[in-house]
This record gives C-alpha cells, structure tokens and sequence, in this order.
C-alpha cells in the first residue's frame, strides 16, 4: 500500500483514550511520523476552544479542524482562521422547524467566537461559565449582524427523549437545510450548515498542501466521521467504534486505550525506516539530504519520489513474489531503456538486480491519466504508443495465452481458489488464441499493461511508465488491453485504432476487441494469484472478478463468433 502523506484522524473515542488523555505512545509515534514528512491533522466534533490542551499533537502546521468541519483553527495563535457558517435566515428557519418538532429542546450554538447558550442549557460537558461566550435568547445571536457571531454548528438536547428518536426527529424536521452529525456525546444533535463536514474540510485543506485523496489515512469511530472515513484513501475504524463505522471501513485498528492509531503509524514507520535504508544505497542518493514522497498508484509496488539537491528521481521497489507473475526485471530493466530511448519512457538512472529497486528520472508537471483521461485523449496515446512501438526491440516476448497457462498452472500447484466457470471457458481461450495465430500481426515492443495511470501527459506529450510485462508483441493487443484497463466503449476503440493505424481498419478493430478479452481472462488470474500470496490490504480477488465478468460476458455472448470469424479471415 502506498504511504499515507496525512493522518486525518478523530480525537474522542479516537486518538484519546477513554480518560481524555493522550498517551505518550501516541505523542512519540505523532513526531515520529513528523520526522518521515507525514503530516498529522486533527478533526474533530469538538470547539475550537478545546484544542488548546492539544497543542503538542497538533502538528508544525498548527491547524485543527473543528466543529466537524465549520472552523478551521489555528491553536497556537488561538485564531479561527476559516468558518463556514449558516445563513442567518436559513438558521432561523431550521430552528423554528427544530422546536416544533421536538418540543422542550434546549439550543445552543458555537459561534466563531465561542459558545452561546439559551436559558436551561443543561451544560452536559460541564463547562465552566468562563468558558461561555454569552448567555441569553437564541432570537438575539439570529438578529446579530457580527461575523463573529456566525454559527458553524448549532447543538440541541432534550430530555425524555430515546437518543435514536429525538436524532430521528431532528433530521426529518431540517432536511437537507442542515447537516446532522452524531458524535456520541449525551445524545447530542449536532447540526452544520449544508454541505459542511469533517470530508469537506479536510479535502479542502489537503488540496491546499496538494495532497491527493489516495495519500490520507483517516482514523474514526462515529457516524460523524464517516464522510470523512468514505473519502479518504485508506480508511481505519478504532475497534470500539460505532458498528456503523465498522462496516464501511476499508481496515480496522485496535481501541483508542489501546493507542490504536499509533500502532498502525508505528507499523508504517518502520516500512519507511526499511526505504530510508534502500535510498542510502542508491549513488544518487546516498548520504544526501532528500525530500521523499510516496506517489499513488500501484498495486504491488512501491513508489517514491525523492529529491536531493541536485537529483528528483523515482525509486520504484517491488516485492520478490512478483516472480510468481512473469516478471523479469532484467528484461523489463533493458526494456524501459529502450522506451526512453525511444523517446516515450523516463530515462533510467540506476537498477539493483535481485533487490527490486529501479530508478528514472521524474517527470516534471506531469497529470496521472485516470481512465476518463485516456477516452479524451485518445489521439495523443495513440500517438504515444506508436512512438514506442516504432522504437528499438525489446529483450523477450510477450504472449498472453502463455502467461494465462502459467499462471493457472501457479493456481493449481498452489491450491489458490479459482473463480467460478473459468475452467469452463478454456474451450474459448483456444479458439481465440487459433483465430488470432493464422494471420499474426508482426512483433513490436509493446508494454502491454497500459492502464491509465500508466500514461503521464505533461501537455507536451504522453509518456508511458512501469514496463513490468513489457515484451515484444502484437500491437493489436496492445491496442485491445488499452481498452480493457480503461473500459472504452466499442466505438472508442475504434477511434484508437483508426488514430493509430492512420485510418480505418476493421481487421486490426476486430483483432484488437480479442485480444482486450484475452488480456481480462488472463488478468483475471492475476488478481487471484495475488490474493494468494499478497501480504497487502487490497481486494485483489475483486479486482480479478471483475475482469472475469467482463471476459466471461464476452467470450459467451452473440459477437463471440463473429469475432472469431473476422479475425480468422485476416485482412
């Protein structure tokens, strides 16, 4: 998995044990993730006023995020430095509406400047009155014009009342005028303005810092986090967290007494001290200061990006059982030279063999294709692959229906589970491996894994990284597995085509759909080999199942035939 660049985590419940305490285990693995470039920020239900005891853990960027999202707070300048608050008509509306609904509810507000109460607040968190700003009618704060007296986050209670029914109540009575948040506290309604949410802010500030959702970790244990719990890339419930959270988190970590969060930066640490090592032994590198950033993306490998001050490199390291999956990294070594030389691929740097470890050069103001990104650039990855298929030969060959024969041998020899009919469907494998052999396309040097996130665009041209399974190969399959990876439709393919053949061609359309589903058949195996074998948190069987469907759906509807017949023709 790739390094989290911010841990976005929840306090109470959270990161603070049941006493409110925050231990000194979680206070050495806060700076320890400090001192690797991992920033810590705190988002929390809680008012700005109470951070200040929390100063030591808010990280060098002084910043917590309060009021689920309404404030943004600078502690050690004690200073709200952002509020998203109600319009002051649209609040009183939502209070009017909160009181018939629920009658006998005590309101109170938290304001930029502090906390205003009406008569009868029951004080649950048994603030001392110092701590309030004012006391008195809601009717009058609602009349204020003060920007200070903006209110982020209006509270109800009212007593009788089963927590679940009086929430239930709430909600119905605002609607969508209001965000209603629970956070477990003496069933208290928490409701924000629309729109405002521990997510929002968060992907507010990380988009400041030019963080990507991919790269944060975020830790909580109530339904008021669970925005922020469903952005984030990598999501962790505390085990004592509300079942509600349990169940749409992508992992679980231990209790907040038992300092939860930092056993799994602990964890993460040392995976980052073992790659601190790695770069020592790289000449750029070694024995330089550096500034290293994990990059998204990759399933089974890991990759950095670091920079000295005379080098900005990647180090991609992957782990020894990718031998299981045909890769030859002294082929795919040789191979991405020869993409740069080409004029397509990064220029590489440095290779350790048997360690996994390789290094090019960054690509400066390059955008990560997504797969929309491939359908709307399709004349200009044509053109790329064209540039690397015209380029000097690579040291192998690639052949999908070999790999697919390995790799269920691997399956079988290792007992590892296998989908549901793929057997089945080894009749067809045949016929198109038959149908595409009589006439064979001649052998290029193809990556054959082109995924989006394998383009690059720095809006002067397209590159293509990562030559893992790069071999020589038909250019029809390199063509049908751009395809697969990035789901284009059946006309966009044939756009792709026609781009880079220089114009209709119907016979390398009809090879190149064949090839795609080839390519998902194969695939498929390949997620089911790593669900085997892989130590990752990642549904690699998920990710293998639905290639089958699709090569499944494929290999059994009405065009099968068709395709078959195309193709065995020839041009």
């Amino acid at each position: 998995m790739v390094p989290p660049r911010v841990v976005a985590t929840d306090l109470d419940g959270t990161l603070l044990r049941s006493d409110g305490s925050v231990s000194a285990r979680t206070v050495a693995a806060l700076d320890s993730a400090a001192a690797y470039g991992i920033r810590t920020v705190l988002v929390t239900a809680r008012p700005p006023r109470w951070m200040h005891d929390l100063a030591h853990v808010v990280g060098d960027h002084g910043i917590a995020i309060c009021g689920n999202g309404a404030f943004i707070y600078d502690v050690a300048a004690r200073r709200v430095v952002e509020a998203h608050v109600f319009a002051p008509d649209a609040l009183a509306e939502v209070v009017a509406d909160v009181r018939a609904a629920v009658p006998g509810i005590r309101l109170a507000a938290e304001c930029v400047s502090g906390l205003w109460v009406e008569a009868g607040w029951p004080n649950p968190h048994r603030e001392v009155d110092v701590d309030r700003r004012r006391q008195g009618p809601l009717a009058d704060l609602l009349a204020s014009d003060d920007p200070q007296d903006g209110v982020g986050k209006l509270l109800g209670l009212v007593r009788g009342w089963a927590a679940p029914d009086f929430l239930a109540a709430v909600q119905e009575a605002v609607g969508d005028r209001a965000v209603l948040a629970y956070s477990g506290a003496f069933g208290l309604a928490e409701l924000n303005p629309p729109g405002v949410t521990k997510a929002a802010a968060l992907e507010r500030w990380c988009a400041e810092l030019g963080i990507a959702r991919e790269e944060v970790w975020a830790f909580g244990d109530m339904p008021n986090d669970l925005p922020m719990l469903r952005w984030a890339g990598r999501s962790f419930a505390v085990a004592n967290a509300d079942p509600e959270v349990l169940a749409v988190t992508t992992d679980r970590c231990p209790s907040n007494d038992e300092d939860g969060v930092a056993q799994v930066i602990e964890a993460q640490i040392v995976d980052i001290g073992d790659v601190d090592r790695v770069f020592e032994t790289i000449a750029a590198l070694a024995g330089r200061p550096r500034t290293v950033t994990a990059l998204p993306g990759g399933l089974t490998n890991r990759n950095y990006r670091v920079r000295t001050a005379t080098d900005d490199v990647v180090v991609r390291i992957s782990p020894p059982t990718t031998g299981l999956l045909a890769v030859d990294r002294d082929a795919e070594h040789h191979n991405s030279i020869a993409a740069a030389a080409a004029g397509v691929g990064a220029p590489v740097l440095d290779y350790q063999p048997g360690r996994g470890v390789l290094v090019v050069e960054f690509i400066p103001d390059a955008v990560t294709y997504a797969e929309s990104d491939v359908a709307a650039n399709l004349t200009r990855v044509a053109t790329a692959v064209r540039t690397l298929h015209s380029g000097p030969a690579f040291v192998n060959r690639f052949d999908i229906f070999d790999i697919q024969r390995r790799y269920l041998d691997i399956m079988r020899d290792k007992g590892f589970r296998l989908p549901n009919g793929y057997v089945d469907l080894l009749p067809r494998a045949g016929e198109m491996e038959r149908a595409l052999g009589r006439h064979p396309e001649p052998l290029v040097p193809c990556h054959n894994d082109l995924l989006a996130a394998n383009f690059l665009d720095d809006g002067t041209r397209v590159w293509i990284i990562d030559y893992e399974y790069s071999g020589n190969n038909a250019p029809g399959f390199e063509l049908g597995n751009i395809a697969q990876e990035s789901h284009l439709s059946d006309d966009q393919l044939a756009e792709l085509v026609a781009a880079y053949a220089g114009g209709v061609d119907e016979t390398l359309v009809a090879r190149a759909r064949l090839w795609g589903i080839a390519s998902a058949y194969a695939w498929t195996l390949w997620g089911a080999i790593q669900d085997g074998i892989a130590p990752e948190d990642y549904d690699f069987w998920g990710w293998g199942m639905e290639k089958f469907e699709r090569a499944r759906s494929a290999m059994t509807g009405r065009s099968f035939g068709a395709l078959l017949d195309v193709v065995g023709r020839g041009p």
